[in-house]
Protein backbone atom coordinates (compact mmCIF):
# COMPACT_ATOMS: atom_id res chain seq x y z
CA UNK A 1 0.00 0.00 0.00
CA UNK A 2 2.70 2.45 1.21
CA UNK A 3 4.87 1.28 -2.11
CA UNK A 4 2.03 2.77 -4.26
CA UNK A 5 0.97 5.63 -2.78
CA UNK A 6 4.90 6.28 -3.17
CA UNK A 7 4.72 5.87 -6.66
CA UNK A 8 1.13 8.05 -7.16
CA UNK A 9 3.52 10.40 -6.03
CA UNK A 10 5.97 10.19 -8.08
CA UNK A 11 4.02 10.74 -10.89
CA UNK A 12 1.90 13.02 -9.69
CA UNK A 13 5.17 15.14 -9.23
CA UNK A 14 6.72 14.51 -12.75
CA UNK A 15 3.24 15.62 -14.08
CA UNK A 16 3.25 18.55 -12.84
CA UNK A 17 6.93 18.96 -13.53
CA UNK A 18 6.28 18.59 -17.51
CA UNK A 19 3.16 20.62 -17.44
CA UNK A 20 5.14 23.52 -16.29
CA UNK A 21 8.15 23.21 -18.06
CA UNK A 22 5.92 23.23 -21.67
CA UNK A 23 3.34 26.10 -20.29
CA UNK A 24 5.00 28.45 -22.54
CA UNK A 25 5.89 26.57 -25.65
CA UNK A 26 2.24 25.15 -26.47
CA UNK A 27 -0.57 26.97 -26.84
CA UNK A 28 -3.53 26.19 -24.53
CA UNK A 29 -5.98 23.72 -25.89
CA UNK A 30 -9.64 26.35 -25.70
CA UNK A 31 -7.51 29.45 -27.69
CA UNK A 32 -8.44 26.62 -30.83
CA UNK A 33 -11.47 26.09 -29.34
CA UNK A 34 -12.68 29.88 -29.07
CA UNK A 35 -14.97 31.53 -31.99
CA UNK A 36 -13.00 34.74 -33.22
CA UNK A 37 -15.76 37.77 -33.77
CA UNK A 38 -15.65 39.54 -36.98
CA UNK A 39 -14.90 42.81 -36.97
CA UNK A 40 -17.19 45.61 -38.72
CA UNK A 41 -17.01 49.17 -39.49
CA UNK A 42 -19.03 51.54 -37.93
CA UNK A 43 -18.47 54.60 -40.81
CA UNK A 44 -21.22 54.88 -43.09
CA UNK A 45 -20.62 56.06 -46.55
CA UNK A 46 -22.30 58.99 -47.36
CA UNK A 47 -24.06 59.64 -50.29
CA UNK A 48 -22.91 62.32 -53.32
CA UNK A 49 -24.00 66.22 -52.87
CA UNK A 50 -25.51 66.18 -56.22
CA UNK A 51 -26.00 63.56 -59.16
CA UNK A 52 -24.83 63.49 -62.63
CA UNK A 53 -26.57 61.95 -65.63
CA UNK A 54 -24.31 61.15 -68.47
CA UNK A 55 -24.57 62.59 -71.92
CA UNK A 56 -26.31 60.05 -74.50
CA UNK A 57 -23.74 58.98 -77.08
CA UNK A 58 -24.13 60.50 -80.07
CA UNK A 59 -21.99 57.39 -81.89
CA UNK A 60 -23.69 54.55 -80.60
CA UNK A 61 -26.98 54.51 -83.14
CA UNK A 62 -27.49 50.61 -82.25
CA UNK A 63 -31.03 49.73 -82.19
CA UNK A 64 -31.73 47.15 -78.97
CA UNK A 65 -35.56 46.40 -79.15
CA UNK A 66 -37.69 46.15 -75.74
CA UNK A 67 -40.09 43.86 -74.38
CA UNK A 68 -42.50 46.42 -75.41
CA UNK A 69 -41.02 46.49 -78.69
CA UNK A 70 -41.30 42.78 -78.91
CA UNK A 71 -45.18 42.66 -77.45
CA UNK A 72 -46.02 45.24 -80.10
CA UNK A 73 -44.13 43.99 -82.61
CA UNK A 74 -46.69 42.40 -85.34
CA UNK A 75 -45.64 39.27 -86.52
CA UNK A 76 -46.90 38.00 -89.86
CA UNK A 77 -47.35 34.47 -91.28
CA UNK A 78 -45.50 32.44 -93.78
CA UNK A 79 -46.30 29.01 -95.09
CA UNK A 80 -43.34 26.39 -96.86
CA UNK A 81 -44.59 23.36 -98.65
CA UNK A 82 -42.44 20.70 -97.99
CA UNK A 83 -43.39 18.62 -100.49
CA UNK A 84 -39.93 16.87 -101.96
CA UNK A 85 -37.69 19.49 -100.04
CA UNK A 86 -34.81 18.64 -97.96
CA UNK A 87 -35.28 18.16 -94.54
CA UNK A 88 -32.19 20.58 -93.15
CA UNK A 89 -32.74 22.68 -95.42
CA UNK A 90 -36.36 22.90 -94.91
CA UNK A 91 -35.84 22.81 -91.17
CA UNK A 92 -32.68 26.11 -91.97
CA UNK A 93 -35.47 28.46 -93.64
CA UNK A 94 -38.25 27.80 -91.07
CA UNK A 95 -35.77 28.35 -87.76
CA UNK A 96 -34.57 31.49 -89.25
CA UNK A 97 -37.66 32.78 -90.18
CA UNK A 98 -38.38 31.93 -86.48
CA UNK A 99 -35.88 33.62 -84.68
CA UNK A 100 -36.46 36.78 -87.43
CA UNK A 101 -33.03 36.73 -88.40
CA UNK A 102 -34.75 37.90 -92.00
CA UNK A 103 -35.40 41.68 -90.41
CA UNK A 104 -33.56 44.60 -89.92
CA UNK A 105 -34.97 44.63 -85.69
CA UNK A 106 -33.93 41.23 -84.91
CA UNK A 107 -32.49 40.53 -81.35
CA UNK A 108 -30.58 37.52 -79.94
CA UNK A 109 -32.54 38.36 -76.49
CA UNK A 110 -36.02 38.87 -78.04
CA UNK A 111 -38.90 37.70 -79.81
CA UNK A 112 -38.84 39.47 -83.15
CA UNK A 113 -39.71 36.57 -85.32
CA UNK A 114 -42.51 35.14 -87.35
CA UNK A 115 -45.57 32.14 -87.70
CA UNK A 116 -43.98 29.65 -90.03
CA UNK A 117 -46.36 26.74 -91.68
CA UNK A 118 -45.41 23.79 -92.60
CA UNK A 119 -47.61 21.44 -95.05
CA UNK A 120 -47.06 18.10 -96.44
CA UNK A 121 -44.87 17.20 -93.65
CA UNK A 122 -45.42 13.15 -94.37
CA UNK A 123 -43.55 14.14 -98.01
CA UNK A 124 -40.13 15.58 -96.87
CA UNK A 125 -37.05 13.65 -97.78
CA UNK A 126 -33.72 12.98 -96.81
CA UNK A 127 -30.70 11.96 -98.74
CA UNK A 128 -28.40 8.96 -98.51
CA UNK A 129 -28.98 5.98 -97.36
CA UNK A 130 -30.57 8.61 -94.06
CA UNK A 131 -34.32 7.06 -94.12
CA UNK A 132 -32.86 3.65 -92.73
CA UNK A 133 -29.79 4.88 -90.76
CA UNK A 134 -30.95 8.35 -89.51
CA UNK A 135 -32.86 7.02 -85.61
CA UNK A 136 -35.20 9.40 -83.42
CA UNK A 137 -34.96 8.05 -79.35
CA UNK A 138 -38.16 8.90 -76.87
CA UNK A 139 -38.60 7.77 -73.27
CA UNK A 140 -41.03 8.50 -70.65
CA UNK A 141 -39.43 9.29 -66.87
CA UNK A 142 -39.86 6.83 -64.29
CA UNK A 143 -41.21 3.90 -66.38
CA UNK A 144 -38.87 1.25 -67.11
CA UNK A 145 -38.50 0.05 -70.07
CA UNK A 146 -40.05 3.45 -72.28
CA UNK A 147 -37.17 3.58 -74.07
CA UNK A 148 -37.40 3.55 -77.84
CA UNK A 149 -35.73 3.59 -80.79
CA UNK A 150 -37.64 4.95 -84.29
CA UNK A 151 -35.75 5.06 -87.92
CA UNK A 152 -36.75 8.30 -89.91
CA UNK A 153 -38.68 5.74 -92.06
CA UNK A 154 -41.25 4.63 -89.07
CA UNK A 155 -41.18 7.64 -87.37
CA UNK A 156 -42.27 9.26 -90.90
CA UNK A 157 -45.50 6.61 -91.05
CA UNK A 158 -46.65 6.95 -87.54
CA UNK A 159 -46.08 10.47 -86.99
CA UNK A 160 -45.14 13.01 -89.93
CA UNK A 161 -45.08 16.49 -88.15
CA UNK A 162 -42.29 15.69 -85.73
CA UNK A 163 -39.45 14.92 -87.66
CA UNK A 164 -39.52 18.68 -88.92
CA UNK A 165 -40.30 19.78 -85.08
CA UNK A 166 -37.34 17.83 -83.86
CA UNK A 167 -35.37 19.05 -86.98
CA UNK A 168 -36.41 22.62 -86.23
CA UNK A 169 -36.15 22.60 -82.53
CA UNK A 170 -32.38 21.62 -82.67
CA UNK A 171 -31.64 24.85 -84.58
CA UNK A 172 -33.30 27.19 -81.98
CA UNK A 173 -32.02 28.35 -78.75
CA UNK A 174 -32.20 26.26 -75.50
CA UNK A 175 -33.98 28.12 -73.00
CA UNK A 176 -36.51 30.18 -72.28
CA UNK A 177 -36.45 32.08 -75.17
CA UNK A 178 -36.18 28.96 -77.40
CA UNK A 179 -39.14 27.13 -75.73
CA UNK A 180 -41.75 29.95 -76.27
CA UNK A 181 -41.04 30.67 -79.92
CA UNK A 182 -40.67 26.82 -80.63
CA UNK A 183 -44.88 27.42 -80.53
CA UNK A 184 -44.27 29.66 -83.66
CA UNK A 185 -43.85 26.33 -85.74
CA UNK A 186 -46.78 24.99 -86.54
CA UNK A 187 -46.81 21.13 -88.75
CA UNK A 188 -49.73 19.60 -90.73
CA UNK A 189 -49.49 16.60 -92.25
CA UNK A 190 -51.77 16.83 -95.22
CA UNK A 191 -52.10 20.26 -97.43
CA UNK A 192 -55.25 21.59 -95.39
CA UNK A 193 -54.54 23.92 -92.61
CA UNK A 194 -56.46 26.09 -90.05
CA UNK A 195 -54.41 29.65 -90.92
CA UNK A 196 -56.20 30.54 -93.99
CA UNK A 197 -57.38 33.76 -92.09
CA UNK A 198 -53.60 35.14 -91.61
CA UNK A 199 -52.77 35.03 -95.21
CA UNK A 200 -49.76 33.20 -95.14
CA UNK A 201 -46.79 34.06 -97.88
CA UNK A 202 -45.07 31.09 -99.34
CA UNK A 203 -41.32 31.12 -99.17
CA UNK A 204 -41.21 27.61 -100.35
CA UNK A 205 -39.15 28.96 -103.13
CA UNK A 206 -36.49 30.53 -100.69
CA UNK A 207 -35.27 27.31 -99.77
CA UNK A 208 -31.48 27.36 -100.67
CA UNK A 209 -30.32 24.55 -103.27
CA UNK A 210 -27.74 22.15 -103.51
CA UNK A 211 -24.20 23.09 -105.15
CA UNK A 212 -24.85 20.47 -108.31
CA UNK A 213 -28.59 21.94 -108.74
CA UNK A 214 -27.21 25.48 -108.92
CA UNK A 215 -24.59 24.57 -111.35
CA UNK A 216 -27.01 22.84 -113.36
CA UNK A 217 -29.26 25.61 -113.09
CA UNK A 218 -26.39 28.26 -114.64
CA UNK A 219 -26.19 25.86 -117.23
CA UNK A 220 -29.95 25.91 -118.15
CA UNK A 221 -29.79 29.69 -117.89
CA UNK A 222 -26.87 30.25 -120.90
CA UNK A 223 -28.65 27.69 -123.25
CA UNK A 224 -32.11 29.40 -122.78
CA UNK A 225 -33.15 32.41 -124.52
CA UNK A 226 -34.58 35.80 -123.34
CA UNK A 227 -37.89 35.10 -124.11
CA UNK A 228 -37.71 31.72 -122.33
CA UNK A 229 -36.21 33.11 -119.07
CA UNK A 230 -39.00 35.58 -118.84
CA UNK A 231 -41.94 32.40 -119.12
CA UNK A 232 -39.57 30.78 -116.34
CA UNK A 233 -39.66 33.93 -114.30
CA UNK A 234 -36.82 35.42 -114.52
CA UNK A 235 -37.22 39.45 -114.37
CA UNK A 236 -34.02 40.04 -113.56
CA UNK A 237 -32.72 38.23 -116.37
CA UNK A 238 -34.62 40.61 -118.84
CA UNK A 239 -33.88 43.16 -117.59
CA UNK A 240 -29.92 42.24 -117.87
CA UNK A 241 -31.01 41.68 -121.36
CA UNK A 242 -32.49 44.19 -121.97
CA UNK A 243 -29.95 47.20 -120.59
CA UNK A 244 -27.38 45.78 -122.18
CA UNK A 245 -29.70 45.35 -125.99
CA UNK A 246 -30.02 49.27 -125.43
CA UNK A 247 -25.97 49.73 -124.83
CA UNK A 248 -25.55 47.92 -128.06
CA UNK A 249 -28.02 49.85 -129.50
CA UNK A 250 -26.08 53.25 -129.37
CA UNK A 251 -23.69 52.11 -132.37
CA UNK A 252 -26.18 50.38 -134.74
CA UNK A 253 -29.00 50.98 -136.83
CA UNK A 254 -32.83 52.00 -135.71
CA UNK A 255 -33.75 48.79 -137.09
CA UNK A 256 -31.42 46.51 -135.26
CA UNK A 257 -31.99 48.04 -132.18
CA UNK A 258 -36.31 47.71 -132.93
CA UNK A 259 -35.68 43.96 -133.58
CA UNK A 260 -33.09 43.71 -130.20
CA UNK A 261 -35.94 45.26 -128.35
CA UNK A 262 -38.44 43.23 -129.54
CA UNK A 263 -36.67 40.02 -128.23
CA UNK A 264 -37.35 41.87 -124.73
CA UNK A 265 -40.70 42.77 -124.86
CA UNK A 266 -43.39 41.22 -122.36
CA UNK A 267 -44.68 37.59 -122.75
CA UNK A 268 -47.58 38.18 -125.07
CA UNK A 269 -45.97 40.41 -127.40
CA UNK A 270 -43.18 38.14 -127.83
CA UNK A 271 -45.28 35.05 -128.32
CA UNK A 272 -47.29 37.56 -131.41
CA UNK A 273 -43.65 38.14 -132.78
CA UNK A 274 -42.59 34.70 -132.71
CA UNK A 275 -46.03 33.61 -134.68
CA UNK A 276 -46.29 36.47 -137.16
CA UNK A 277 -42.55 36.19 -138.36
CA UNK A 278 -43.18 33.39 -141.25
CA UNK A 279 -45.42 35.41 -142.43
CA UNK A 280 -43.49 38.28 -142.32
CA UNK A 281 -40.85 36.72 -144.13
CA UNK A 282 -43.14 35.71 -146.80
CA UNK A 283 -44.46 39.29 -147.43
CA UNK A 284 -40.76 40.39 -147.56
CA UNK A 285 -39.94 37.86 -150.05
CA UNK A 286 -42.72 38.68 -152.26
CA UNK A 287 -41.80 42.27 -152.32
CA UNK A 288 -38.38 41.83 -153.29
CA UNK A 289 -39.81 39.07 -155.82
CA UNK A 290 -41.61 41.92 -157.13
CA UNK A 291 -39.54 44.80 -157.04
CA UNK A 292 -37.19 42.51 -159.03
CA UNK A 293 -39.60 41.46 -161.49
CA UNK A 294 -40.28 45.56 -162.25
CA UNK A 295 -36.21 46.49 -162.72
CA UNK A 296 -35.31 43.60 -165.01
CA UNK A 297 -39.21 45.49 -166.90
CA UNK A 298 -37.71 48.67 -166.83
CA UNK A 299 -35.27 49.78 -170.03
CA UNK A 300 -31.73 50.43 -169.12
CA UNK A 301 -31.18 54.43 -168.79
CA UNK A 302 -28.34 56.20 -170.66
CA UNK A 303 -25.82 57.60 -168.09
CA UNK A 304 -26.33 61.55 -167.34
CA UNK A 305 -22.44 62.73 -167.45
CA UNK A 306 -23.14 66.43 -167.60
CA UNK A 307 -24.62 67.09 -164.22
CA UNK A 308 -25.07 63.84 -162.37
CA UNK A 309 -22.70 64.26 -160.04
CA UNK A 310 -23.53 67.86 -159.12
CA UNK A 311 -27.35 66.18 -158.64
CA UNK A 312 -25.93 63.95 -156.42
CA UNK A 313 -24.35 66.37 -154.21
CA UNK A 314 -26.94 68.65 -154.02
CA UNK A 315 -29.56 66.12 -153.03
CA UNK A 316 -29.43 64.66 -149.48
CA UNK A 317 -28.50 61.69 -148.46
CA UNK A 318 -30.27 58.75 -146.32
CA UNK A 319 -28.27 57.75 -143.65
CA UNK A 320 -30.78 55.95 -140.89
CA UNK A 321 -27.35 54.58 -139.14
CA UNK A 322 -27.69 58.24 -138.14
CA UNK A 323 -30.93 59.31 -137.33
CA UNK A 324 -31.18 58.57 -133.84
CA UNK A 325 -27.98 60.52 -133.19
CA UNK A 326 -28.89 64.38 -131.98
CA UNK A 327 -27.06 67.30 -133.93
CA UNK A 328 -23.83 68.85 -133.30
CA UNK A 329 -24.42 71.60 -130.78
CA UNK A 330 -23.99 75.26 -132.13
CA UNK A 331 -21.35 77.73 -131.55
CA UNK A 332 -22.25 80.24 -129.41
CA UNK A 333 -22.48 83.47 -130.65
CA UNK A 334 -20.50 86.66 -129.54
CA UNK A 335 -21.46 90.11 -129.68
CA UNK A 336 -18.91 92.06 -131.93
CA UNK A 337 -18.02 94.14 -129.10
CA UNK A 338 -16.24 91.74 -127.31
CA UNK A 339 -15.07 89.18 -130.85
CA UNK A 340 -11.31 90.96 -130.50
CA UNK A 341 -11.13 89.64 -127.01
CA UNK A 342 -8.96 85.93 -126.70
CA UNK A 343 -11.26 82.73 -126.34
CA UNK A 344 -9.73 82.06 -122.84
CA UNK A 345 -10.71 85.06 -121.64
CA UNK A 346 -14.19 84.66 -122.98
CA UNK A 347 -14.60 81.44 -121.41
CA UNK A 348 -13.52 82.99 -117.96
CA UNK A 349 -16.43 86.10 -118.46
CA UNK A 350 -18.81 83.27 -119.68
CA UNK A 351 -18.38 81.69 -116.04
CA UNK A 352 -18.80 84.40 -114.79
CA UNK A 353 -21.69 86.06 -115.89
CA UNK A 354 -23.60 82.33 -115.15
CA UNK A 355 -21.84 82.60 -111.64
CA UNK A 356 -23.37 86.13 -111.16
CA UNK A 357 -27.16 84.88 -112.66
CA UNK A 358 -26.44 82.17 -109.99
CA UNK A 359 -26.30 84.63 -107.16
CA UNK A 360 -28.64 86.37 -108.13
CA UNK A 361 -31.01 83.93 -108.44
CA UNK A 362 -30.05 83.09 -104.31
CA UNK A 363 -30.40 86.52 -103.15
CA UNK A 364 -33.95 86.80 -104.94
CA UNK A 365 -34.43 83.12 -102.84
CA UNK A 366 -33.44 85.57 -99.60
CA UNK A 367 -36.23 87.59 -99.84
CA UNK A 368 -34.26 91.09 -99.48
CA UNK A 369 -36.28 93.36 -98.18
CA UNK A 370 -34.87 96.88 -100.08
CA UNK A 371 -33.72 97.02 -103.48
CA UNK A 372 -30.35 98.86 -101.80
CA UNK A 373 -29.72 95.40 -99.39
CA UNK A 374 -30.11 93.10 -102.11
CA UNK A 375 -27.19 95.22 -104.55
CA UNK A 376 -25.21 95.63 -101.48
CA UNK A 377 -25.34 91.42 -100.53
CA UNK A 378 -24.58 91.78 -104.77
CA UNK A 379 -21.85 94.01 -104.34
CA UNK A 380 -20.41 91.78 -101.14
CA UNK A 381 -20.55 88.16 -103.61
CA UNK A 382 -18.90 90.18 -106.99
CA UNK A 383 -16.27 91.41 -104.75
CA UNK A 384 -15.26 88.30 -102.91
CA UNK A 385 -15.35 86.17 -106.57
CA UNK A 386 -13.17 89.26 -107.97
CA UNK A 387 -10.90 88.88 -105.46
CA UNK A 388 -10.68 85.27 -105.57
CA UNK A 389 -10.37 85.04 -109.30
CA UNK A 390 -7.10 87.37 -109.11
CA UNK A 391 -5.57 84.86 -106.16
CA UNK A 392 -5.98 81.74 -108.43
CA UNK A 393 -4.42 83.78 -111.66
CA UNK A 394 -1.87 84.97 -110.01
CA UNK A 395 -1.17 81.43 -108.12
CA UNK A 396 -0.86 80.10 -111.60
CA UNK A 397 0.95 82.39 -113.27
CA UNK A 398 3.49 81.85 -110.29
CA UNK A 399 3.30 78.63 -110.58
CA UNK A 400 4.25 79.00 -114.38
CA UNK A 401 6.82 80.98 -114.06
CA UNK A 402 8.96 79.17 -111.78
CA UNK A 403 8.19 76.00 -114.02
CA UNK A 404 9.93 78.11 -116.90
CA UNK A 405 12.65 78.96 -114.69
CA UNK A 406 13.84 75.55 -113.74
CA UNK A 407 12.96 74.23 -117.49
CA UNK A 408 15.24 76.64 -118.74
CA UNK A 409 18.14 76.80 -115.95
CA UNK A 410 21.30 75.03 -117.50
CA UNK A 411 23.31 73.14 -114.94
CA UNK A 412 26.73 74.74 -114.22
CA UNK A 413 29.97 72.59 -114.30
CA UNK A 414 31.81 72.63 -110.88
Amino acid sequence: MLARQQLAGRTTGRRAAAQSAFSAGHVPVRRVQQRVGRQTCTTVCAAPASTTIAAEDLLNRSYYPSRADAANSSKRWYIIDAEGQTLGRLATLAATYIRGKHQATYSPSMDMGAYVVVINADKVTVTGNKPNAKTYFRHVNGRPGSWKIETFNQLQKRIPERIIEHAVKGMLPKGRLGRDIRLHLKVYKGTEHPHDAQQPTNITSHISKKPKDVAALKQQLQQTSTLQLHLGGWGLEQQQHAAQAWSQCRCRTPAVCRSSAADNQSVPDGLAAQQQQPQQQQQQQQQQQQQQQQVSQQPPQPADTSGGAEDARQQPVAMPHLMHMQPPPQPVSVPPLLAWLPPSLLLHLRSLAHFLAACWGLLREFHAPTLGEALRRLALVLGASLALIVVVSTIDSGWLYCYLLNARRVPVAA
